[in-house]
């Protein structure tokens, strides 16, 4: 991301690399609630039959390596020691209900949005026709506002738009 970053630094004018890192930004955002989901453990419980419970794999992992160590000692594991063993910190364990899901995927499919109009946007053969001054350039011009103001109607992206431009002017 450093060097995809410096890159886009490097060719594009201030403002469209504040909208390029806003839309990073965004992407960015997404990542936590759509990597729980992918990566981590699915549960239940009886206590919130609404919801799902992802436990972060690590606390598995450790858990893995806990009841090899209590197999492999003289005598092996006590039936108590298995059962703390199967037990998740609830500290590790994150509750999704149906409003956070529904979110995430309107989130997620915002940030598709983006990127997918960021690729217009940003394209060298448009950036150039819209700093000519002829109609045409006018025009392209237009469509590049239009695609900013369609950037700026997505919640995450206004967020990380308006972050960045407070930095700007407080000098970071």
């Amino acid at each position: 991301m450093g060097a995809l970053e410096a890159a886009a630094k490097a060719a594009l004018s201030p403002n469209d690399f504040d909208v390029f890192c806003a839309a990073i930004r965004m992407t960015d955002s997404v990542q936590t609630p759509r990597n729980h989901l992918a990566h981590w453990i699915w549960g239940t419980c009886e206590q919130l039959p609404d919801a799902l419970l992802l436990a972060d794999p690590k606390g598995h992992q450790d858990r893995d390596r806990e009841l090899k160590l209590a197999f492999e000692r003289a005598g092996g594991p006590d039936v108590n020691e298995i059962i703390n063993l199967n037990r998740y910190d609830p500290a590790t364990v994150l509750v999704y209900r149906r409003g956070d899901l529904e979110r995430a995927k309107c989130d997620l499919e915002d940030a598709e949005w983006i990127v997918a109009l960021l690729t217009v946007y940003l394209d060298h053969l448009i950036r150039r026709a819209a700093s000519d001054t002829d109609f045409e350039g006018q025009r392209v011009a237009g469509l590049r506002n239009a695609l900013f103001q369609l950037f700026l109607g997505k919640r995450l992206f206004r967020e990380a738009w308006d972050r960045i431009r407070a930095d700007r002017q407080n000098g970071e």
